[in-house]
């Protein structure tokens, strides 16, 4: 399980690639199983983006 100040670190550097120009969007994967990522939102990296609100909602959702 990912703690709450590490997961600030994550949605800070999400947001850092963001505004350099590098879409993102949130991925899952069972523990130990981390080359099986899975996006968590419908359309998976098409749905990436480089807006800070979208981003930050869904780590709102998504803090893991």
């Amino acid at each position: 399980m990912v703690r709450a100040n590490q997961n600030l670190v994550i949605l800070d550097e999400a947001l850092k690639l963001a505004a350099a120009g590098f879409s993102v969007f949130p991925c899952w994967n069972a523990p130990g199983q981390e080359q099986h990522k899975r996006p968590l939102v419908k359309g998976g990296y098409k749905a990436a983006t480089t807006d800070a609100a979208q981003i930050s909602e869904w780590w709102t959702k998504w803090p893991g």
